[in-house]
């Protein structure tokens, strides 16, 4: 089984350098779940989330979702946006089941993430550090993603 270890400390990032106002200010986020508070249930945010602390249920973000270094989502998770995950996404007893984490843009999964339930979104960076436990599927539709074979001339032509 992987084990999570713990994300060295950037000094040297910038953003998470500010003080949380400035830093939502600067990532565009409206709303922020603190360190150490835990919310359940059906959520809502408009305009983009940082996440200190934990959540679980049937969450929707209009906007950008921060998760930080120790904080923790579950449940199902939809985000209108990008998503940069520095947390937890899931349980590994949980596994693809407990969690389904859904996002229309580019999700990111820094050093010291991990998401161990089924993840689906537009794009997928995985930071090194980061880890992706369980499935993992796109949100474009295959018609619309290149194919070598079209990008090819046919057989036997010069």
């Amino acid at each position: 089984p992987l084990r999570r270890e713990a994300a060295p400390r950037r000094e040297n990032a910038p953003l998470a350098a500010l003080p949380p106002a400035l830093f939502l200010e600067a990532m565009q986020l409206s709303n922020r779940v603190a360190a150490g508070s835990e919310l359940q249930g059906d959520l809502f945010f408009e305009g983009g989330l940082l996440v200190e602390g934990s959540l679980a249920g049937k969450l929707q973000v209009n906007g950008r979702l921060v998760l930080a270094e120790g904080a923790r989502l579950r449940g199902r998770v939809r985000v209108a946006g990008d998503a940069y995950l520095y947390g937890e996404v899931g349980s590994e007893e949980g596994g693809p089941v407990d969690t389904q984490f859904e996002a229309q843009g580019t999700v990111t999964v820094g050093p010291g993430g991990i998401t161990w339930g089924s993840l689906k979104a537009r794009r997928l960076q995985v930071m090194p550090g980061g880890q992706t436990c369980g499935p993992v599927r796109s949100t474009v539709n295959l018609d619309q993603l290149p194919v070598l074979r079209d990008a090819l001339p046919p057989a036997g032509s010069a």
